[in-house]
C-alpha cells in the first residue's frame, strides 16, 4: 500500500465482498476494515459496497 500511496498519492479501496452477517466472507470484509483502520491514512479512502443490497 506505501507504494500505491507514493505514486498516486491517494488510494480508494473499493471492497466488493459480500458484507452479510451470516456469510464467511463477512469475517474477511471485517479483517479488511480493521487493517485499513490500522493503516490509519488520511490519504487512503475505504468503501465497502455489497451488491446483495441493491440486486
Amino acid at each position: 500500500m506505501t507504494r500505491a500511496l507514493q505514486r498516486f498519492r491517494r488510494v480508494i479501496i473499493l471492497n466488493l465482498v459480500d458484507s452479510g452477517l451470516e456469510t464467511q466472507e463477512h469475517k474477511l470484509a471485517q479483517a479488511y476494515i480493521r487493517l485499513v483502520l490500522l493503516f490509519n491514512n488520511p490519504s487512503l479512502t475505504y468503501v465497502g459496497f455489497d451488491f446483495h443490497e441493491y440486486w
